[in-house]
């Protein structure tokens, strides 16, 4: 998938995984708010790095029933919400976190 949409807000995305990572948030640049579903690949690694270096104008990011099973850093000035809902795999979960988002004013 490749997205060229400078007015494009909100994306949705429900899927097991993002076939070509390194280009897949390239044109989500004015993105405020987006929400991951379903993604079975580890967030971590690849995801979570593009996706804040890329969409640069994010507020409002969501991720439900995503693999995450080691550390996490989120580190991005202008997130205001944060949810991560059954984000874990299988009977792992990360155990640590660290959010640097000096603007966050909700975490779920």
């Amino acid at each position: 998938m490749n997205i060229k949409a400078p007015m494009l807000t909100k994306f949705i995305y429900k899927n097991s995984h993002i076939s070509e990572p390194s280009g897949f948030f390239s044109g989500l640049k004015n993105v405020t708010k987006i929400k991951l579903t379903g993604l079975r690949e580890f967030l971590q690694h690849v995801v979570m790095p593009l996706l804040f270096s890329e969409c640069l104008k994010l507020k409002n990011v969501t991720f439900i029933e995503c693999w995450i099973k080691s550390d996490l850093n989120i580190i991005n000035s202008k997130l205001r919400h944060l949810k991560m809902i059954n984000c874990g795999y299988k009977q792992l979960y990360p155990r640590n976190i660290f959010i640097d988002a000096s603007n966050l004013s909700s975490f779920e």
